[in-house]
């Protein structure tokens, strides 16, 4: 069985709540040192889902069980890789359908600090969103207490930001403050990938290409064919293992998200990533579908309050916004589409897939190699997963799985299935399958193997897991309609 294609599958109980801080196991392990009482109940499944990958199989249950001990040496560095998108939720719901959980996060960064011991070092990072305070969040989400919960003497746990820069945002909408942040203390490489880069075919007009609320002169520089490149943090870079921890929920411009998208957040400047090209199909952009004078100007009003210092002015250009949405409810606008954020977005499935195969292929100083350079763990969390308008304000939805596996690519055709999507009609998740000189996948979708934590002699195909779904996800606005997998025929039924 090629083990890129198997993804286990654990099953947790009530996802509601992330209980009490630094989120120690609610049970005892023979590999745990003794002593710590906590209730993270996910801590378990975490462990259910790692042992079932098969690492270190043979200690499993004995104490001296490290899973982790054959993907990163002693005194190596981990890179523990979850969401950290924003410190809250845009319509002021439940943040824990936002960012990963930090009670599996804990399990992860317990294990990563056993295998790198003694001397080593395990990084938590992100690039969250410009406007992020994620010193807020950090406090929101107990990390200082987490991390030194889980750190030893001989293993130091930190929190790296990986941006260059933090952007306040007032409660009006508008940009405020910008603040130079330290990013990574090693610094970036601007890894291209050149003639391989899936947005090649996108780039004839590089002006095109957006990404809301950041300079598109910044964007279109980075991506004028044939030069695709991005700023990777070199700490990223020289990780023995990157161990990734997505949430699952829906997306505006990719559908959904997971292992894949979670990998936007390794680039450490936005402006760098092309989101969608600005205008209609027919105009040779993404941003919606038919061409809309209305919508032209709603992108340079937009744009033009990006670059206005005058807060007055801004103000002005802010009313015209209001004017010009509004009028669609007098004359509707051709299509519903707006800001790249509907299932036609071809530019964020390459963006995606680009930034996949720099993961994959870029060796520790930013060069393309033609073989793969590191591997990477995904436990993507489906505990209280989220549906609607993702990523930023999702409806929470209990889905209850933590889902793990080695490949990306795997871990995402399983999850969007679990939503009751079909992967087909997603782009960001088929694109990696094309044939590609640096390929992501080295299996079919066919191939797939589901595997329940609990049961690891049983397995099920994506076919099998489907026919399991009792209602699916709400997709965001944009998508509703055009991704959800068909409906089953009722049993009896003539064909």
């Amino acid at each position: 069985m090629n083990t890129g294609a198997r993804v286990i599958l654990g099953r947790v109980g009530n996802g509601a709540g992330w209980g009490r801080s630094p989120y120690g196991p609610a049970e005892s392990f023979p590999e745990r040192p003794p002593g710590e009482a906590g209730d993270n109940t996910l801590y378990g499944a975490v462990r259910s889902v790692v042992s079932g990958l098969g690492f270190d199989g043979e200690r499993f249950g004995t104490r001296d069980w490290n899973p982790f001990r054959d993907l990163a040496p002693a005194g190596g560095c981990i890179v523990v890789k979850p969401n950290l998108v924003r410190h809250y939720h845009g319509r002021g719901g439940s943040l824990a359908t936002v960012v990963s959980d930090p009670r599996i996060i804990r399990a992860v960064v317990d294990y990563a600090v056993a295998a790198v011991a003694p001397g080593g070092e395990v990084i938590i990072a992100d690039s969250p969103l410009q406007s992020c305070d994620l010193d807020q969040l950090r406090r929101q989400m107990a990390l200082d207490e987490l991390m030194a919960a889980a750190a030893r003497d001989d293993v130091t746990v930190s929190l790296m930001d990986f941006r260059r820069e933090q952007v306040a945002k007032r409660a009006d909408g508008l940009l405020g403050r910008r603040t130079p942040l330290s990013g990574d203390p090693e610094g970036y490489a601007a890894v291209d990938l050149g003639d391989d880069s899936a947005l090649g075919p996108l780039s004839t007009d590089p002006s095109r290409f957006r990404i809301t609320q950041y300079d598109p002169g910044i964007t279109g520089r980075h991506h004028q064919a044939p030069r695709h490149e991005f700023l990777i943090p070199r700490t990223l870079l020289r990780a023995d293992l990157v161990i990734s921890l997505p949430k699952i929920k829906t997306h505006r411009k990719a559908g959904m998200t997971g292992a894949l998208k979670n990998l936007v957040g390794i680039n450490g400047s936005k402006a760098w990533l092309p989101h969608h090209r600005h205008g209609s199909v027919r105009e040779g952009g993404d941003e919606y579908l038919h061409p809309s004078w209305r919508k032209r100007w709603l992108r340079r009003i937009w744009e033009k309050i990006d670059r206005t210092p005058s807060l007055s002015l801004r103000r002005i250009l802010r009313r015209a916004d209001h004017l010009l949405r509004d009028s669609g409810r007098v004359v509707p606008f051709p299509d519903p589409y707006f800001e790249g954020s509907w299932w036609g977005n071809l530019t964020m499935p390459a963006m995606v897939s680009d930034l996949n195969r720099i993961f994959r292929y870029a060796d520790r100083h930013g060069r393309i190699q033609d073989t793969p350079r590191r591997r990477m763990l995904v436990l993507a969390d489906g505990v209280l997963a989220g549906e609607g308008e993702g990523p930023l304000e999702p409806s929470p939805r209990e889905l209850g799985v933590i889902l793990g596996g080695c490949n990306p690519v795997a871990v995402d055709w399983v999850a969007a299935t679990l939503m009751g999507f079909d992967p087909w009609k997603i782009p960001c998740l088929t694109r990696p399958l094309e044939p590609h000189r640096l390929p992501l996948v080295d299996f079919s979708p066919a191939d797939l193997e589901v595997v329940d934590a609990e049961s690891p002699h049983g397995s099920c195909t994506l076919a099998d897991l489907a026919e399991r779904v009792s209602r699916p996800f709400t997709a965001t606005a944009g998508w509703a309609g055009h991704v959800e997998a068909a409906p089953r025929p009722l049993a009896g039924r003539a064909s």
